[in-house]
């Protein structure tokens, strides 16, 4: 196991050095990675996500500006959490090469806060709702950049950042029942009963049970 980790690494020193400095790439080179990327869809779809990390690092060592390559990097780690560290610098260098690319930093944060890595977590969340006001706010994952750095400010008690991002989530994603769960739990945290439970209450009507059990229990009486 520790060999082919090792193998990892050097494969990756390798592409970054080739990363930062061509980003021209010929028409058979590209047909090739495509070609690779094919295969390393077919490895994540059978379950063998070390396989397809493999594929995928040779993708970027021939063509490191092919984005589905980093993508797909991170769906291995999603299917295998042993290969975070490859995964993590792998991401880094799509983001030298994809400057403001919101959805990387999203990607590289999601990873940092499953790994309990706070700090880092806030930061890389922050580099994307930064990018994603430049880029457009209209992506799909936009109010998860929110939601997930209020959840680790609020792990973090630091609670008025916490409520700042679960506002802004819930000003893009109006029916978003988790934002007014969490958002509700905020607010008891910080003795605002009455918030809490109006959020709680919404939460409910928008069909959240945990939601109700935190209503009937701290609010009913």
């Amino acid at each position: 196991m520790m060999k082919r980790y090792i193998f990892l690494f050097i494969l990756l020193i390798g592409v970054l050095g080739n990363a930062q400095n061509s980003y021209v790439v010929d028409i058979d080179n590209r047909n090739m990675a495509l070609d690779l990327l094919n295969v390393a869809k077919e490895r994540i779809d059978e379950n063998k996500s070390k396989e397809a990390i493999k594929i995928l690092l040779k993708t970027v060592s021939i063509d490191s500006v092919l984005r589905d390559t980093y993508l797909l990097i991170y769906q291995t780690w999603l299917a295998d959490k042993d290969l975070k560290d490859t995964v993590v610098y792998a991401l880094q260098i799509g983001r030298k090469i994809f400057k403001d690319d919101d959805e990387l930093c999203f990607y590289l944060a999601e990873i940092h806060r499953d790994s309990f890595e706070l700090p880092e977590a806030i930061l890389e969340y922050t580099n994307a709702t930064n990018y994603a006001r430049q880029n457009g706010e209209d992506f799909y994952l936009v109010h998860y950049y929110y939601f997930n750095r209020a959840n680790c400010f609020m792990k973090m008690d630091m609670y008025d950042g916490a409520l700042h991002d679960y506002d802004y989530t819930i000003k893009l994603k109006p029916e978003f029942t988790s934002a007014y769960y969490n958002r509700g739990v905020c607010y008891f945290k910080k003795g605002d009963k009455a918030r809490a439970c109006a959020d709680w209450e919404r939460a409910t009507q928008l069909g959240c049970k945990v939601s109700k059990q935190y209503f009937d229990t701290y609010c009913k009486h």
